[in-house]
């Protein structure tokens, strides 16, 4: 929710900030500029917020996917924490590629 919030947010100002300074290239810059990309900022870094959420730390639909791979591999032989060998699910939310990207994003803005 937040990254959508921040992209449309200040994507938008800066769509207008590019557009404006191409038709007007020696404007000044108005003083409402700056304030709402340190919005798209703050939106921006909100984002880390699911990372100490339950969807990070005590997801019942991981749960009930694990156990039923669980019974499903134990009729198979397979491992219990990976689905046909390909999707590991661990107890707890990481920061990944996609975290890195979010905190490039943040100093960006």
């Amino acid at each position: 929710f937040y990254e959508d919030v921040a992209l449309i947010f200040g994507g938008t100002f800066l769509f207008a900030n590019l557009i404006s300074s191409c038709i007007f290239p020696l404007r000044n810059t108005p003083r409402f500029e700056s304030p709402a990309f340190l919005v798209a900022m703050i939106f921006q870094s909100l984002s880390f917020l699911l990372l100490h959420s339950s969807v990070c730390t005590n997801n019942a639909l991981i749960a009930q996917l694990k156990s039923d791979v669980a019974e499903s591999s134990s009729s198979s032989g397979g491992s219990s924490t990976t689905v046909g060998g390909i999707m590991d699910f661990p107890d707890t939310c990481s920061l990944s590629t996609g975290g890195k990207c979010t905190i490039a994003a943040i100093v960006f803005w």
